[in-house]
């Protein structure tokens, strides 16, 4: 079995350099142009499955490739990205700033030694992560190409 993981194309938070979690933005224009762009790619494949976030950005850039492909569109909740709480639409800077320097700490020790006020635990992150991955594996195990 393959298994393509894709991220999603540029949101409107991307272009903005805010950060998303589990917020819900929307793709940008030219996010919308490198999810049809990818679509092309992938339509020369067979593809047996198409698994997605549920959030807008990772379904608007799996509906093109779904529609090349003549595939439904799997979401599965617990494909989410990471919850990052008080963080989330905010920039860089402004954490930077409210937070007392706390992305650059988080961008040089990493994710889970930075605590960030109402995010979801990295360690729970993982797990839930690594769940739906073995699950999409199992109920896959026969087939060649998992996007």
């Amino acid at each position: 079995m393959n298994l393509y993981l894709i991220r999603h194309g540029e949101s409107t938070w991307n272009r903005e350099n805010r950060i998303q979690g589990n917020s819900d933005p929307g793709l940008s224009a030219l996010g919308r142009s490198q999810a049809v762009i990818l679509a092309k790619g992938f339509k020369k494949m067979q593809i047996d499955r198409l698994y997605s976030s549920p959030l807008a950005r990772s379904i608007q850039t799996a509906r093109p490739i779904a529609q090349a492909l003549g595939l439904k569109i799997i979401r599965r909740e617990h494909l989410k990205e990471i919850g990052l709480g008080e963080w989330e639409n905010k920039t860089p800077d402004e954490i930077n700033g409210l937070y007392d320097s706390k992305f650059k700490r988080w961008l040089r020790f990493g994710p889970s030694k930075i605590d960030i006020p109402g995010s979801e635990p990295v360690a729970h992150f993982r797990k839930r992560v690594d769940r739906q991955f073995a699950e999409i594996i199992k109920e896959n195990i026969e087939k060649d190409n998992i996007v």
